[in-house]
């Protein structure tokens, strides 16, 4: 029914061919949920910018990534045959911080939720793509 890749594919050398290996287990109408750090969230923007590019413990460059994706370029990676993408969506927030010192709660929220919402390549910590196995009919 439902098969979740949350920060995995990051980590292989062949991030389309995983997802092509993981399709056949699931039924017709199952869900892949597929996660991945945003290399371009605006703190690993600003860092390419000043010419910083080291690898880290954690975190979006984190050293044992071998593939860095996008908004963008993730749902390209998980259109595999069989797959039908039905949701993509970021999961971030506005930089801030002097306003959440201040305001609390709903407000705050609505704010990251609009921002990331407007801008998913931009304030999008992770992203993440639900796709749909749809199986040939058989004669």
């Amino acid at each position: 029914d439902l098969i979740v890749l949350s920060h995995v594919i990051e980590h292989t050398y062949w991030p389309k061919r995983t997802i092509e290996r993981f399709v056949p287990l699931l039924k017709d109408g199952g869900r892949l949920i597929v996660t991945v750090p945003n290399v371009l969230y605006w703190k690993c923007r600003a860092r390419l910018l000043f010419g910083t590019f080291e690898y880290e413990s954690i975190g979006v460059f984190d050293g044992t990534h071998f593939r860095f994706f996008t908004y963008d370029s993730l749902p390209r990676t998980v259109d595999v045959e069989g797959l039908e993408i039905s949701e993509l969506w970021g999961d971030g927030h506005l930089p801030m911080g002097f306003l959440r010192r201040r305001l609390r709660g709903s407000l705050t929220a609505a704010v990251d939720e609009y921002v990331t919402k407007m801008f998913p390549g931009l304030f999008s910590v992770q992203i993440g793509v639900v796709a749909v196995r749809h199986m040939e009919p058989t004669l």
